[in-house]
């Protein structure tokens, strides 16, 4: 994904979580087990999280100095949050209700 393609997500009304990853990084993985925990309980939110590995996004990692991974960002109504690190589930499913 390029930095026009995430821009036009964060522009976006629809809800969006965004993942910035890397394969090597344990709290990385533990996020992704966390959002397919999420997606199988509940599959109709599949398509609201787009997962991203930070050496295949580097326009989006400068533009937004992304320096550490996971970097989340919670995309809603035009605007997003950025959160560094790991992140509850609750946290996720508050963000969809």
């Amino acid at each position: 994904m390029n930095l026009n393609e995430f821009n036009s997500i964060t522009q976006s009304d629809d809800k969006k979580i965004v993942v910035i990853s890397a394969t090597w990084c344990a709290p990385c993985k533990s996020l992704k087990r966390t959002i397919n925990s999420i997606t199988d309980k509940q599959p109709h939110l599949k398509d609201h999280f787009i997962i991203l590995d930070i050496d295949d996004c580097d326009e989006i990692v400068q533009a937004h100095e992304i320096q550490s991974v996971p970097t989340t960002f919670f995309i809603n109504n035009k605007t997003y949050t950025e959160h560094k690190g790991l992140i509850k589930e609750q946290t996720i499913l508050d963000f969809f209700k």
